[in-house]
């Protein structure tokens, strides 16, 4: 669950910064600012969520006109469901929904609203929200569709688990007159399925729900895109592959072109698992590049062509890379990917050999206040590089010295806190940078060319 939650925040930053009209720019990277920081507590399991909520709270007050107030509201309601307070989660979620009805943001809204639900114990209630959310299915982005179906599958099963099959089957029995709901059953059933690893069960369900109801082309497309993800996460945990597996990924294209978001979906995943257990990047390549030409709009892009630039940096086509970065940035520039892929860029344009471009971009990273601390010190890492590569020694130790200030510092604190295993990796690090700083000054750091 933390993964997928973690994606869908990316994807939700991603909208509201790409909605946000020219004249509001101003507004919406300082509102964009205060969130990002929220996110970024309560993304972290150590950070308490009080404080993100307050963040978020912050940008309701000071930005209520932006478009990052809409989901700072949804995420404070996601902080009600990390602190266990799950019907005040639930009533805080039924406002959004309420407040913005037919939009993205009421649609992941009632997602969570489900959520919350299904973690008080009516699991009967959850899925019956989570089906509620298939009203959305009208939006261009069908992430919370896609999160819901994949929930509501886990349900069934916690559902089974603990009434029986026949009971739980009685609650979602199919009804023949509603064929669409009776569809969606069997979708939901073949999914719950997938995710207790019950394969054999899966294909039944999915093969039935083609049989029986061969005009719900989308719930077919997304049950495969379940089952061949699913079965592809089991098996690569001993990294083994399945031609079942990628055929049920590439069903999806075949079944349903039209859902973008499914297509897209499945085929990243696959390109995924061709990248990293099979090694064979030309194919994930291939994949990725047609997901880029085919579906540009598709509110998975970004993700698309984060892949892409990742594949190339692994064949070493440094350049190309680069510029799929730079595309990220350029065209979402308060998203979540734009902040790696501006560092990952540097990086890439310093790898192939252009150190005066690079520096300039892991400059504008590192002091760009609208991206998140970690990328702002992994960007000064890499500038003492590129600084070296243009023979800016000095500026290089000066870095050095800098960052080795701040580790001194960060050590004293652990050491009088009593965190011994961390300050154990601190002295691992000052020891490495002194080295590196040392070098500088014997190699001529001291006199800037």
């Amino acid at each position: 669950m933390r993964k997928r939650t973690v994606v869908l925040f990316a994807a939700c930053i991603a909208f509201f910064a790409g909605s946000a009209a020219a004249s509001d720019l101003e507004t919406e990277k300082a509102a964009a600012v205060v969130y990002k920081t929220g996110m970024a507590l309560l993304e972290n399991d150590a950070a308490p969520r009080e404080e993100a909520m307050k963040l978020f709270q912050q940008v309701l007050l000071q930005y209520p006109t932006s478009e990052a107030a809409k989901w700072a509201e949804l995420r404070a309601a996601i902080c009600l469901y990390y602190l266990q307070r799950y019907r005040d989660a639930a009533d805080a979620c039924q406002v959004i929904i309420d407040k913005y009805p037919g939009e993205l943001v009421a649609a992941w809204a009632q997602f969570h609203k489900a959520l919350a639900i299904n973690d008080l114990g009516n699991y009967a209630a959850a899925a019956q929200e989570f089906a509620k959310v298939e009203e959305y299915a009208n939006l261009p982005d069908h992430g919370p569709i896609d999160y819901a179906r994949h929930r509501a599958g886990r349900t069934f099963a916690e559902l089974e688990r603990k009434v029986g099959y026949k009971a739980t089957l009685a609650t979602f029995g199919v009804n023949p007159q509603d064929t669409r709901k009776a569809a969606w059953t069997f979708m939901i059933w073949a999914i719950a399925r997938v995710t207790t690893a019950d394969f054999g069960f899966a294909d039944i369900y999915f093969n039935e729900l083609r049989t029986r109801y061969p005009e719900f082309t989308d719930y077919a497309a997304a049950a495969a895109a379940e089952i061949g993800s699913h079965t592809l996460d089991y098996l690569e945990r001993d990294r083994q592959t399945s031609e079942k597996a990628i055929n049920y990924l590439l069903l999806p294209r075949q079944l349903h072109p039209q859902d973008t978001w499914t297509v897209t979906k499945a085929e990243l995943r696959l390109a995924s698992h061709y990248m990293s257990i099979m090694r064979d990047y030309p194919t994930a390549q291939q994949l990725l590049q047609n997901l880029v030409d085919t579906a540009p709009d598709c509110d998975l892009a970004n993700e698309v062509r984060y892949r892409l630039a990742q594949c190339l940096v692994s064949r070493k086509a440094f350049a190309e890379a680069a510029h799929v970065y730079a595309a990220i940035c350029a065209d979402n520039p308060l998203s979540g990917w734009a902040e790696s892929a501006s560092y990952m860029r540097g990086c890439c344009l310093l790898s192939a050999g252009d150190a005066a471009q690079a520096k300039s971009v892991l400059e504008e990273t590192a002091n760009s206040e609208a991206i998140t601390a970690y990328w702002r010190l992994a960007a000064r890492k890499k500038l003492i590089q590129a600084y070296i590569s243009t023979g800016e020694k000095q500026r290089a130790r000066l870095l050095l010295e800098e960052d080795l200030a701040l580790l001194r510092q960060t050590l004293a604190d652990c050491r009088r806190e009593g965190d011994s295993d961390r300050a154990v990796r601190l002295e691992k690090s000052i020891q490495a940078l002194s080295e590196r700083a040392a070098r500088l000054v014997t190699s001529g750091g001291g006199q800037q060319r």
